[in-house]
């Protein structure tokens, strides 16, 4: 059995066989077309999609939080949008920043965060910051 990410299944003799007798004149491709073309398509398109949608809106709340693995190797800060469309309340990612080899200053932090922002093309439209009480981010 094959007990492996999405992606390297695959890559597994069981997967393969199955496809082989559902429909052996399909070419499978490899673990490595997916996160080299098809993933980086679907985040391009995803994100064509939200800049879209945030145009369209007025007022954004942002929030963000940090993130480390048991080893402290990788850190990432989190950042998501928030905000009402068609009377309801919608949430979306805008960002997951790499901050694995970089003091954790409120300066460092408030560039990163304010660059991902511009991306998007969002700055002037946020209202409301939403934090925890670690002392960097106050």
């Amino acid at each position: 059995m094959c007990h492996k990410s999405v992606f390297e299944y695959v890559n597994c003799q069981g997967f393969i066989n199955m496809i082989e007798v559902i429909s052996p004149k399909l070419v499978l491709k490899s673990r490595t077309h997916f996160t080299r073309y098809e993933v980086p398509k679907l985040y391009e398109e995803y994100e064509r999609r939200l800049m879209m949608e945030l145009r369209q809106v007025e007022n954004i709340a942002i929030s963000f939080d940090g993130w480390s693995d048991s080893s402290n190797k990788h850190e990432c800060l989190g950042v998501l949008v928030h905000f009402v469309k068609d009377s309801k309340l919608n949430f979306r990612l805008i960002g997951v920043i790499d901050i694995s080899h970089q003091s954790h200053t409120g300066i460092f932090l408030f560039k990163k965060i304010k660059h991902n922002l511009g991306h998007f093309g969002i700055e002037e439209k946020v209202k409301v910051i939403v934090r925890d009480g670690a002392r960097n981010v106050v």
